[in-house]
């Protein structure tokens, strides 16, 4: 604007010095430079008009400053006239009321330069009304008062330049844009025209970050933004096509109606819609908002894991505390009871020359069944209390090797009876951490294994085991060809009391208990990796200088 306004503030001058000047080539010399600010003004005008509305970035490309070409030639026409007479064919220089007036008959190259400036400022004017056609109030009255500044001196250049009105001997165009100031002074004052300058809503709706698409009445499409290209894969191709062409049909007619999120691969788009009404009625189209929720719904699902692990932690402490209490109450009287069996026992065996030898035997039988309850019993409470606190355990460094073979030793007699094991040991370093745990968690694993094998009756019973390390972890895996565990239990099977044992036979604490000791060692983890075969994996870190209680 203040390029356009210095440029008018030039013209004024050249005119008044033109009007001033006594001699003919002094005025001819001021009428060619008012033409310079001429052939400039619509360029100056044309930006401010791209940059007012928001559209500078389209109209200032380097392709298109050959807009430029034309109004150069005029002005190099207008100084070089008198060697072709292209700008002006003739020029006179009648006496008006003592001064020297310029009255010129006009060539070729003044025509096509001045049809050229018009169509630079009514293109300027055009771009400003359409923001006053698409803008808020604000902008509208902002809009007119800018256009009516340009739009008033053309009317007197025109009717100065085909001579429409008999007394305006004079072009007093450059007056007129001086006048018009007032028009720009109204907008800059009562309407802070350049505080507050409209932006092309174009440029708006690529900025935003939700894909926004707009369909006619009959769901063709019309337009889209960058961000809807980017999350419907809809290409410049695509407008005009229908929604059921572009595959969009479910996944945005539907929400059109009936917002919601929904899944499209791995993301999810939250659509809504919104029909377009005159106030005439009907419908004129709709609008379809797309926004990417992945990252909400990511967040949902990890809140819903750690309320659920939240769930899980409570639950296990309730059990804990339960466990504790019931393992306390049981115990005291429960070792008593497994003193008066071993006192009992020591009796009838002195006592034995003097009883039925029949009568001896089912004594003996009774005993030594009640003794084998005791013992189950105490397993029990055993199994409850390790679950309720985990025992100190000497930390050291040990080999997890060595403990798949010692606890197969101590299972030697269990082994024996008909099942194989089938060792496939790779080679993990030391770790450092209670060798206990570990034997513990074994000793769980291959238990539940030989009773899945006992009960399924398979006939060539298998157990195998694994052990491998990458340069984390180290890995042990037991497998055996029992029965699978289902589906339905896959995500439960290590919860406290759950069993696929029937009702009497085993506590349903055995993995609850050996995952609990996993969880103690750093990185540890212990999980059914296969339902059929069943495969448990143990995984443990191989880092060193972890500490255990």
């Amino acid at each position: 604007m203040l390029w356009f306004l210095g440029i008018v503030l030039f013209q004024l001058v050249s005119n008044i010095t033109e009007l001033v000047l006594p001699s003919p080539e002094g005025t001819l010399l001021f009428a060619k430079l008012q033409h310079l600010s001429q052939l400039s003004m619509p360029i100056a005008w044309l930006i401010f008009a791209a940059t007012y509305s928001g559209y500078e970035a389209v109209v200032l490309r380097k392709r298109n400053l050959v807009f430029l070409v034309l109004p150069l030639a005029g002005v190099i026409g207008a100084f070089t006239n008198e060697l072709h007479h292209w700008f002006w064919a003739t020029v006179d220089f009648p006496q008006i009321a003592g001064f020297t007036t310029m009255k010129p008959t006009y060539g070729p190259l003044f025509w096509v330069t001045g049809v050229y400036s018009y169509i630079l400022m009514l293109g300027g004017s055009g771009i400003v009304l359409w923001t006053f056609f698409r803008g808020p109030g604000l902008y509208r009255k902002q809009s007119i008062l800018v256009v009516l500044g340009v739009v008033v001196p053309l009317i007197f250049n025109l009717l100065y330049v085909f001579r429409v009105l008999d007394f305006l001997r004079k072009d007093f165009t450059s007056v007129s844009f001086a006048a018009a100031g007032i028009f720009f002074y109204m907008g800059i004052y009562w309407h802070r025209l350049f505080n507050i300058m409209p932006v092309a809503r174009g440029r708006v709706l690529q900025a935003l970050n939700e894909g926004v698409l707009v369909f006619d009445r009959d769901w063709r499409l019309v337009d889209f933004n960058a961000a809807a290209e980017n999350l419907v894969g809809i290409s410049a191709g695509s407008l005009g096509r229908s929604i059921s062409e572009l595959g969009l049909n479910e996944l945005l007619q539907n929400s059109a109606a009936d917002p919601s999120d929904q899944q499209v691969g791995e993301a999810f788009l939250r659509v809504r819609g919104t029909t377009i009404t005159p106030s005439s009625g009907g419908d004129l189209g709709f609008i379809i908002t797309v926004e990417d929720v992945t990252q909400q719904h990511s967040l949902q699902s990890q809140l819903e894991q750690v309320r659920v692990s939240m769930f899980h932690q409570d639950k296990l402490a309730s059990i804990g505390q339960l466990a504790a209490g019931i393992a306390h109450e049981i115990n005291n009287p429960l070792g008593s009871l497994a003193s008066g069996l071993r006192s009992l026992e020591i009796l009838i065996n002195r006592s034995r020359a003097h009883l039925d030898s029949t009568a001896a035997g089912d004594i003996q039988e009774i005993l030594h069944e009640s003794e084998e309850s005791l013992d189950r019993i105490q397993g029990t409470i055993s199994s409850m209390l390790n679950f309720a606190r985990k025992t100190s355990a000497p930390v050291e460094f040990f080999s997890p090797m060595a403990c798949i073979h010692q606890t197969l030793q101590l299972l030697g007699t269990e082994l024996n009876q008909g099942v194989r094991v089938d060792l496939q040991l790779g080679s993990i370093p030391d770790i450092q951490g209670a060798a206990s745990r570990l034997n513990q968690i074994i000793l769980n694993l291959i238990l539940n294994a030989l009773y899945a094998l006992r009960e399924g009756r398979v006939q060539e019973p298998q157990i195998f085991i694994r052990s491998y390390a990458d340069d984390l972890f180290g890995y042990i895996e037991f497998e055996n060809n029992g029965p699978p565990v289902p589906e339905e239990l896959s995500d439960q099977i290590f919860e406290p009391f759950v069993t696929t044992k029937p009702e009497g036979e085993g506590t349903g604490l055995g993995l609850s208990v050996a995952r609990e000791l996993a969880g103690s060692f750093p990185g540890g983890e212990l999980r059914l990796s296969s339902c059929q075969p069943v495969v448990f994996r143990l995984r443990f870190s191989l880092g060193r200088g972890n500490n255990q209680s």
